[in-house]
């Protein structure tokens, strides 16, 4: 695993959100152009892993932060995301760390430590029922990304 420099991680187009919706970008990743846009606005993290990249952002919006994490092969294709937050939370991505497991930790929302990683084949999933509270993925029944955490209610 490698983190990559802010450099290696760019917006290269936007498509504007409002105050309340999240904005779309276009990522160019190590040079190679995403093959579609994401929601987000800011990129925090890219993390080169194994024969793909991890890619943190979040939505900055006001009292609504969203973490997005995108998986995408090294081709720049989109393979599999999910969110994490909830109405009214509010919080900011710190301390990522690459652990020697080979997975990704951090804290977000809360001071909740995170901890992700990318698996070698799809799991399967159970929506609304396999993952940690806050989270949020596609309505599908298998993903390529692993998260667990156990987020503190708000108070």
């Amino acid at each position: 695993m490698e983190l990559l420099s802010k450099e290696k991680v760019e917006i290269r187009d936007v498509e504007k959100g409002s105050e309340y919706i999240s904005k779309k970008i276009l990522l160019a990743i190590e040079g190679k152009i995403a093959n579609s846009f994401v929601k987000g606005a800011q990129v925090e993290y890219g993390v080169k892993y194994d024969n793909n990249y991890v890619i943190f952002v979040t939505d900055d919006i006001l009292n609504e932060e969203t973490l997005r994490i995108y998986l995408f092969d090294l081709n720049a294709k989109l393979i599999d995301y999910l969110y994490i937050g909830s109405a009214y939370s509010t919080g900011y991505l710190q301390d990522l760390t690459l652990q020697k497991d080979g997975s990704i930790s951090f804290l977000f929302i809360g001071d909740t430590l995170w901890n992700v990683k990318v698996l070698s084949k799809a799991r399967m999933i159970i929506p609304f029922v396999s993952n940690p509270k806050g989270v949020s993925r596609k309505n599908v029944f298998s993903s390529f990304i692993q998260v667990r955490g156990l987020p503190k209610t708000e108070t």
